[in-house]
This record gives C-alpha cells, sequence and structure tokens, in this order.
C-alpha cells in the first residue's frame, strides 16, 4: 500500500515529539528534585544531552528491529546489545575496574558519551 520511506519518514515525524517530550518531563521532575538549582542554561544543556541520548536510543531501536525478520530473535538479541551498552556506560561500573580485554565496549557506548557530557557540566 505505501513504500518503505513515507512509512518510516511518518513514522519518524510522529514518534519526534514523544522522543521531545520524555526527556523533558523526566529532567523536569529530577533537576529540581535533586537540589541542582543551577540557571537555566544548565538545565537546557543537561535537557540536550538526554534528547541526544533519546535518539540514539531510538535509532538503535530501529536497528534492531529491522535487522531481524522474527520479533522474537529481535526481543532476544535486544538485551545483548543493549545492557552492555548501558553497564558500561560509566555509571554503574567504574570502567577501571573492568578487565582489560572487555573495557573497549565504553568506547563504543552512547551511555558513555552522554554520561561525561553530563558530568562535564560541574554541577
Amino acid at each position: 500500500m505505501y513504500g518503505l520511506t513515507p512509512y518510516f519518514l511518518t513514522k519518524i515525524a510522529i514518534e519526534i515529539p514523544v522522543l521531545l517530550i520524555s526527556p523533558l518531563l523526566m529532567l523536569a521532575i529530577v533537576y529540581w528534585g535533586i537540589g541542582l538549582n543551577d540557571p537555566q542554561e544548565k538545565f537546557f544543556r543537561y535537557y540536550l544531552i538526554l534528547e541526544l541520548l533519546a535518539q540514539v536510543a531510538a535509532g538503535l531501536g530501529y536497528i534492531m528491529s529491522s535487522s531481524f525478520s522474527n520479533a522474537d530473535t529481535a526481543l532476544v538479541a535486544a538485551p545483548l546489545i543493549m545492557l552492555p551498552t548501558m553497564m558500561f556506560g560509566g555509571l554503574f561500573v567504574n570502567t577501571s575496574t573492568v578487565p582489560v580485554f572487555i573495557r573497549w565496549i565504553k568506547w563504543v557506548s552512547c551511555v558513555f558519551y552522554a554520561f561525561q557530557a553530563i558530568v562535564g557540566l560541574e554541577f
């Protein structure tokens, strides 16, 4: 009925407002709730970082869903990619304590770069 390109562009266009509002709602609750009362400039930098991370996560979801022809296979494979990405991002595990042969995972983790950007804001 419709081609692949119009379907994908429409899907992306519809999901953009959701991907813009979700991090903003989370940040609006958490930012002042944990006592970060810095100027609004840092709030919007933090929001930009979270928004970019949400876009990357959505993109990884699109890649995972289009890489497999079976939904069950995609549901099994997605945690195998996403869990190491989150674990070696630097928030849960100090990467200097990780064995050398798997320490390289942090360099392919989008969470690592987002975490480093947030920590670099000097709260």
